[in-house]
């Protein structure tokens, strides 16, 4: 899309969750990226794409998502509600993996995805949303090994500073927002 040279604006939710898995990485290995592409091939890649035809069927079948807003969404076959979230909870807190973070490999995602994006278009304007956990998490976050709150909010407090360093960059953290991150019904 940045290819375009048509984008003006960029809204992008971003966390640390989202850069765990490398530079390299995407979380959706079934994205179509060839349909980016610039070439003849472009068109027979998709019409002739497993995938494509896979989802069609889909929705043929009355299974799979509508329309491109509807592709990942989720909301729909979810319970939301105190009882999940306490559940949850307390899932996180006696089966929490041990598997430390790689604060490393997550920082090393942000310059190579985010940080080169906007030094390479200062043209655009940049929103980032970092959105609100619940406040139950952040607690699972405490006492879990390593204290992972502590290296949670140090790597906002850094992405934050990296980002806010371009003027054509503003960041907006919902988590200091009670109204939201206490309120258990937003939650699954």
């Amino acid at each position: 899309a940045l290819r375009t040279g048509q984008v003006r604006n960029i809204l992008w939710s971003i966390d640390m969750f989202s850069f765990e898995y490398g530079p390299d990485a995407t979380r959706f290995p079934d994205f179509p990226f060839h349909l980016y592409d610039r070439d003849a091939t472009t068109i027979s890649k998709y019409l002739l794409s497993g995938t494509t035809l896979l989802n069609s069927v889909k929705v043929v079948c009355g299974d799979g998502p509508k329309d491109l807003e509807a592709r990942h969404v989720w909301h729909h076959k979810s319970t939301f509600g105190q009882e999940q979230v306490f559940a949850k909870w307390r899932s996180d807190v006696i089966y929490r993996s041990n598997k430390p973070d790689n604060d490393d490999i997550a920082w090393q995602s942000v310059e190579k995805q985010v940080v080169d994006a906007i030094r390479k278009h200062p043209e655009i304007q940049f929103t980032f949303v970092l959105p609100p956990y619940t406040a139950l998490y952040r607690v699972s976050e405490l006492v879990a090994p390593r204290n992972q709150f502590a290296s949670r909010m140090q790597f906002k407090r850094k992405l934050a500073q990296s980002l806010l360093q371009f003027p054509n960059v503003e960041v907006y953290d919902f988590e200091t927002v009670h109204e939201i991150t206490h309120d258990f019904q937003r939650y699954m």
